[in-house]
């Protein structure tokens, strides 16, 4: 392992306390011609997390400049854990190397104030995203109070605190879920054109690298406002609504679909969700994933939901978890994994009332603690963790259609308890 992209001054990862970014990768890298990477799956019974078949064999991937990409260690909760690499030799035959860590961040769960920077190109709300490369991505959403969708798409650079418009969507969506997946960042389903628009079977493939879009394959089903995350090297999606074109009512879907992203062309089924909603929140720490609140069909006055499960990749089974403190949707693209926490911004309260909460679960303890609130209300916003610090940016600012541009970070952190430690099993997602 090394601390610097260029792998320089490396040192065996066996045996150290790691914590924030780290480069892992395999050495020698001559006479290898392929690499598999599992995590915290010694016994290699799941697929690979990864697969290198061209040198270096770096375990988070390879950027277009020849240098690792970084495994964030955050997105794993502290403890110990192991990566094994399965090397396939040139001349045949396979060894097998295993390196066990410890994952020591000390940010955990904070209390902070929320400071203001570059505001977001364009108002929108309803739209998706994620942060990918150090950036937080933008793409779509309503525009303007008539409900009318856009194409456009747009990355925030903390660094320099600039906005820079990329190229646009396939088409106007709305209400799509978001997965990270190295340099691709996945659209999977979502509302198609201005509202009431169809839901759609669409998966669009952004390519960071290139700054281009492509198909995947799409699912079996119209989907729209479900949830989503990647576990190892599957791409989850579960719950949803379905509505056809024109029509305001939305049906519900608890179905559970899972697409391999080394090759895979078509979905497969796993145990159902248990309490079909839309509007709810994904996200994983590794091992587990956590579908967190939602709303029942179109009903934001009364129809938001509390409930929160896990899913147990192993047992192919979910599990109640304590509930939030209050019915919340319209958290999306606001839902995500923080120093073992799972973290949620703004929503939509019953009374169809846009939220400023800001509440982290604890998977270890099974509860939820509320953090330092948004300075206003957002419904739907887009957030998530750069460089230890939350950045959330547009969303709805009322109960009608106010799409707003204002982007907030978290400031002036003070660490009020230490990350959950809890040793993972199963196969795990590595987010950049």
């Amino acid at each position: 392992m090394s601390t610097s992209p260029n792998r320089s001054s490396s040192v065996p990862l066996s045996g150290q306390n790691v914590s924030g970014n780290i480069y892992v990768f395999t050495s020698p890298s001559s006479g290898v011609s392929q690499v598999q990477f599992f995590l915290d799956d010694p016994d290699m019974s799941d697929p690979p997390i990864r697969m290198e078949k061209e040198s270096p064999h770096d375990f988070a991937g390879t950027a277009s400049s020849g240098g690792a990409q970084p495994f964030n260690t955050a997105t794993v909760v502290n403890g110990s854990h192991t990566i094994t690499a399965r090397l396939s030799l040139s001349g045949g035959g396979t060894q097998v190397l295993n390196a066990t860590f410890t994952s020591t961040n000390t940010t955990g769960l904070t209390t902070f104030t929320w400071s203001t920077v570059a505001g977001s190109p364009i108002a929108r709300f309803e739209a998706q995203g994620a942060v990918a490369n150090s950036k937080l991505y933008v793409f779509g959403g309503f525009i303007n109070a008539s409900l009318q969708a856009t194409r456009r798409s747009d990355v925030y650079n903390p660094s320099t605190n600039t906005w820079t418009r990329i190229t646009d969507m396939p088409e106007a969506l709305t209400h799509a879920a978001v997965v990270v997946d190295g340099q691709t960042i996945y659209l999977v389903g979502g509302y198609v054109g201005n509202h009431p628009g169809p839901s759609t079977s669409h998966v669009w493939k952004y390519s960071i690298a290139n700054n281009t879009w492509s198909a995947g394959p799409s699912l079996p089903g119209t989907r729209a406002a479900g949830g989503a995350v990647r576990l190892g090297r599957n791409l989850h999606f579960f719950g949803g609504a379905m509505r056809s074109s024109g029509e305001l009512d939305e049906e519900d879907r608890n179905e559970h679909l899972k697409l391999f992203l080394d090759g895979g062309t078509s979905w497969s089924y796993l145990a159902d969700l248990p309490n079909a909603r839309n509007h709810l929140g994904g996200a994983t720490d590794g091992s587990r994933i956590y579908a967190v609140g939602g709303q029942h069909s179109r009903d934001e006055e009364s129809g938001n939901q509390d409930q929160v499960d896990i899913y147990n990749s192993s047992t192919n089974t979910w599990t109640r978890a304590a509930d939030l403190p209050v019915p919340r949707g319209h958290i999306s693209s606001s839902t995500f994994l923080k120093d073992g926490y799972v973290i949620v911004i703004g929503g939509t309260l019953n009374g169809n009332e846009p939220s400023a909460d800001v509440t982290a679960y604890n998977p270890v303890d099974n509860k939820w603690t509320a953090l330092s609130s948004l300075p206003q209300p957002r419904k739907s916003p887009v957030a998530g963790v750069i460089g230890g610090q939350i950045f959330s940016s547009t969303g709805n600012a009322s109960s009608g259609a106010t799409p707003t541009k204002t982007t907030y970070n978290s400031v002036s952190a003070t660490a009020a308890r230490t990350p959950p430690t809890q040793q993972l099993s199963g196969p795990a997602a590595q987010g950049t």
